[in-house]
């Protein structure tokens, strides 16, 4: 086939551009042709990966994104028989089958309590529904049934015209097997001993993902159990106001601030508990990438990856019950729970590898190219 995968910004990072870079190369790899629409990009993921650019003015976020939508939609018009068929990944109006892998716009500011829509988050609400609802989609493909559900309830979209494919993990990447002595010697480093319990949390956007309710429940179970230790990495712009937050609650002691790192397995590989009481998320990918480090993961019922988990592999809350989150902490505590838990974990993670949903969405542009 001859592919045309759209998408505002081609990256190494972020999870929709780490999805381009894994669809581009296993795309190439069976031995498709594969271009990329995009505005900015970086190195190809694969020496066969074409790029088509479309630059236009930036004058902040939400305009980029408009900007973007009219250049492709243009651009697709006019070489639209270039191409067997267009995968759009973004807000974009012209593909034959729409991934929507950052959920519902509306969603997440419901979620994190914004009522007042700025320009910006007007606009991505009107690109989405204009992508969601464009006449050529011959698929909406969401990446967990929790997003699935919502696009029918806000867009009325059919059954037949849904379709759900998880993400999926790079398991050769995050293996605590190939691990071990990296994560041990980071173990090491930081001073945790082999009886220590290290819950490990792993984001960006800290409110969103949940981190307030994670130092509030380590707070009140550190002093219960003195094996507990919390390691915190990502980046925030209001990191500050966490390591405030680890004081006033009395364990900062307790709690390890990484900052952004580039081997965020590395940091789960040396943990015990992998923990996202996130707010909202379609399906964070961390959740797999824990899992196949061999992380039991204790995330929300707003986490679309929660789907793929089960009782032995992890627990699933209320982020608004603060109580059971302490609970979940403390459960798995256990020292044979958490063995089986880590052998359970990877077992699940093994379920969905990323080629297997490279193979799925590779029969599904198949199927919209007939």
């Amino acid at each position: 086939m001859r592919v045309c995968i759209t998408h505002l910004r081609h990256a190494q990072r972020g999870g929709a551009e780490r999805y381009l870079n894994y669809l581009a190369s296993g795309l190439c790899l069976r031995g498709h042709e594969v271009t990329v629409l995009c505005r900015t990009h970086g190195a190809p993921p694969h020496p066969n990966v074409k790029f088509e650019t479309l630059r236009g003015l930036s004058l902040g976020s939400g305009f980029r994104h408009a900007s973007f939508a009219k250049a492709s939609a243009r651009y697709l018009s006019r070489y639209q028989d270039r191409y067997d068929v267009v995968l759009g990944l973004g807000r974009t109006p012209h593909q034959d089958v729409l991934r929507v892998g950052g959920g519902c716009h509306e969603t997440l500011l419901e979620a994190a309590g914004i009522r007042r829509r700025s320009l910006k988050d007007r606009t991505y609400i009107r690109l989405q529904a204009a992508s969601v609802n464009a006449p050529g989609n011959k698929k909406v493909v969401a990446n967990s049934h929790m997003v699935a559900d919502d696009l029918k309830r806000r867009y009325g979209l059919a059954n037949e015209k849904l379709g759900v494919i998880h993400n999926g993990v790079d398991l050769a990447r995050f293996s605590f097997e190939s691990l071990r002595e990296s994560a041990g010697a980071l173990r090491a480093r930081l001073g945790f001993g082999k009886e220590d319990i290290v819950f490990c949390f792993v984001g960006t956007g800290f409110a969103r993902k949940g981190l307030d309710l994670i130092l509030k429940a380590f707070s009140r179970l550190h002093p219960r159990d003195s094996r507990c230790h919390l390691l915190v990495v990502g980046e925030d712009s209001a990191a500050d106001r966490y390591h405030a937050l680890a004081r006033k609650f009395g364990c900062s002691d307790r709690v390890r601030f990484l900052g952004g790192r580039d081997d965020p397995e590395v940091c789960m590989a040396a943990a015990d508990v992998f923990v996202l009481p996130t707010r909202y998320d379609p399906f964070a990918n961390v959740t797999l990438e824990a899992l196949a480090c061999g992380l039991p993961v204790i995330t929300t019922h707003g986490n679309g990856g929660s789907e793929v988990l089960n009782d032995e592999a992890g627990t699933v809350i209320d982020h608004r019950c603060e109580a059971s989150l302490e609970q979940a902490m403390a459960d798995w505590c256990g020292g044979t729970r958490l063995r089986v838990g880590r052998q359970s974990a990877r077992a699940v993670a093994e379920q969905h590898a990323i080629d297997q949903k490279i193979d799925q969405m590779v029969a599904l542009l198949e199927w919209a190219a007939d």
